[in-house]
């Protein structure tokens, strides 16, 4: 809980000191004024649930021991309920960009992306993977609807090749990936920009409590 919001809480539970420590992500310790144990009141549960008060500004975050307590109605909460103006206001919004927020895929105009390739690199050129029988048809309806929305295009020749690796979906359809790892990401001069696992973010937090925002604001008390 952020100060601001204990200041107007702060009559109704008692704080008391811990050892507790927290740090965001890039390692820098968020100070902790106190703990409490409140009564927390979401729909038709209720828990008694420990409480850390920072010396910060901003919105409150639910711990791992609160949504583990608390099962919390997603639906709702990622729910856009509004007004009737508010509703006519969007779709102002939505119509004035509605280029941004058609259903299929966006692409981006006016530039080009470039990939650096080492000087002495061979090219390669890597032959069709043999298919199963049973995905010929989905491979083949897939590679026609991405070239005719502009996704993809027909080239005669070409001096490097990659195969395409079918994904089925759960749906049953196709993803059509390119398995690029075998011809010129090998040989390119990329910038890495990995994410981290949950367990190396975990680590690096080095003891600290973990901490999620969720935008849910629960009323508490202390009967």
């Amino acid at each position: 809980m952020s100060e601001d919001t204990y200041k107007e809480y702060k009559s109704k539970f008692r704080i008391e000191p811990t050892s507790a420590k927290l740090r965001t992500y890039m390692g820098e310790q968020i100070p902790v004024i106190g703990r409490a144990i409140v009564n927390v009141n979401y729909k038709k549960e209720s828990a008694k649930l420990p409480l850390l008060i920072v010396k910060r500004k901003g919105p409150n975050l639910l711990g791992r021991d609160w949504l583990n307590k608390l099962q919390l109605d997603w639906k709702d909460i990622f729910s856009v309920v509004g007004s009737d103006n508010q509703s006519s206001d969007l779709n102002v919004i939505l119509e004035a960009n509605k280029e941004v927020f058609k259903d299929e895929l966006g692409t981006v105009k006016g530039m080009k992306a470039k990939i650096y390739v080492d000087e002495n690199a061979v090219p390669k050129y890597f032959k069709a993977r043999p298919l199963p029988y049973a995905l010929k048809d989905k491979v083949e309806m897939e590679l026609e609807r991405l070239e005719k929305e502009g996704q993809i295009q027909q080239v005669e020749f070409s001096d490097w090749a990659a195969p395409i690796v079918p994904v089925v979906k759960e749906n049953g359809s196709i993803r059509i990936c390119g398995d690029y790892k075998v011809t010129v990401n090998a040989v390119s001069k990329l910038d890495n920009y990995p994410i981290p696992k949950t367990e190396d973010l975990y680590a690096t937090l080095g003891g600290g409590q973990r901490i999620y925002k969720i935008g849910f604001k629960p009323s508490i008390s202390t009967n």
